[in-house]
């Protein structure tokens, strides 16, 4: 039974896992230019995935599937690693962007704009 309730349990997230989706919107109006977007519910679904894996391996019954678990887990913690070097990246990029697209930087460095 314990053993049956993990591979249920891991079946779920792993469903929960295949369907989250970004969410991309089009930055500025721009043709080709998205940013990540819904920021919070993605990082609430890897939180809830991460804990939801946590659970599985502290379980005593997990032994048996715990390969499988562990590779899952790290899945998400790469998952996460990436969301936050992704989004740290657009922040950074979106707020060089505003700067090097002024107009008045474009007046004092012509050439290089």
């Amino acid at each position: 039974m314990g053993e049956a309730k993990l591979v249920k349990l891991r079946g779920e997230l792993q469903e929960k896992w295949k369907a989250t989706e970004l969410d991309m919107q089009i930055y500025k109006e721009r043709d080709g230019v998205f940013i990540l977007s819904e920021i919070p519910d993605l990082y609430q679904i890897i939180d809830d995935c991460l804990a939801d894996i946590n659970i599985i391996l502290g379980n005593r019954f997990v032994g048996f599937m715990r390969k499988e678990c562990d590779l899952l887990k790290k899945d998400i913690q790469n998952a996460n690693n990436i969301t936050t070097a992704w989004v740290d990246c657009q922040r950074d990029w979106i707020y060089l962007e505003n700067i090097f697209t002024s107009a008045e930087l474009r007046k004092a460095i012509q050439r290089e704009a």
